[in-house]
């Protein structure tokens, strides 16, 4: 492509899927699971917190023994929730993945169809500085491949 027939483009591709429908309807699914983990993650965290105020208020007259096991207890329950914390983040993360996956797939062909309709050499994303489109015949890739392959023969 010639300078004076590059034809750039901006494009905002989180907008757009926070404001389609398919991204409004994706987010409502997330935000339910995520509120149902966050109350499992509330009642753990409640019962850590009531563990550490027996284990404070009872301090004194426990036994040095019995002061090690609610210890332990406290450890042990400390441990499970920062598993379950980190499990409900993956798990949200996974299903945000999933449930957006199509709709990002979708988004792009719409993209890539809009680009190449309307004479576009380039679309860049804003939000996150990426490529979401570029015309065929600016991609340089094949002939900096073959560069290389060269230079690293003759290196």
């Amino acid at each position: 492509a010639m300078a004076e027939d590059i034809k750039l483009g901006i494009i905002n591709l989180d907008r757009i899927l926070t404001e389609c429908t398919p991204g409004k309807e994706a987010q409502s699914v997330l935000e339910t699971k995520i509120k149902a983990s966050k109350v499992e993650l509330e009642k753990l965290k409640s019962e850590l917190e009531a563990l550490k105020e027996d284990l404070e208020k009872q301090s004194v007259a426990l036994s040095q023994e019995s002061k090690q096991e609610k210890a332990l207890e406290f450890r042990q329950k400390y441990a499970e929730y920062t598993q379950k914390v980190q499990e409900s983040q993956m798990a949200v993360a996974e299903e945000q993945k999933k449930i957006l996956q199509p709709i990002i797939d979708e988004l792009m062909k719409v993209v890539i169809e809009y680009g190449e309709d309307n004479d576009y050499t380039l679309i860049l994303d804003t939000k996150n500085g990426g490529v979401a489109y570029a015309g065929e015949d600016i991609n340089v890739t094949n002939e900096v491949l073959e560069l290389f392959e060269d230079a690293w023969k003759n290196r």
